[in-house]
């Protein structure tokens, strides 16, 4: 396992498999807008660092399907948790309610207001 953390595509991929648990790596594609390739290379680099696994689903054996491991979680529960003071630093030439409108949208598009 890789100690040199997650890179952001990685870090949505995380978070889409947070949120859909078990589902399709084409589900999960679609999801952080990627073609299938491209995500399947995300896929297997972010498995290689132990934040994921990938196994054949039950019902369609040409389908793998995609589930945090306690490290993946582990690693975008981190995240999560530097995200205000990143935010804040991206935002800075924003005012107050620009970043209200911001933070509102970026958590609408990944499905955080659910």
């Amino acid at each position: 396992m890789s100690d040199e953390g997650a890179t952001s595509r990685q870090m949505a991929l995380l978070v889409a498999v947070h949120q859909m648990p078990g589902a399709s790596q084409s589900q999960v594609a679609q999801a952080i807008g990627l073609d299938l390739n491209t995500c399947s290379d995300l896929v297997a680099r972010t498995a290689a660092k132990g934040y994921l696994v990938r196994r054949r689903s039950e019902t369609d054996r040409r389908t793998f399907c995609l589930d945090l491991t306690e490290t993946g979680r582990e690693v975008m529960a981190a995240s999560v948790a530097v995200a205000p003071r990143y935010q804040a630093r991206l935002a800075q030439r924003l005012d107050k309610d620009e970043r209200e409108q911001l933070t509102a949208l970026l958590r609408k598009m990944l499905g955080f207001d659910d």
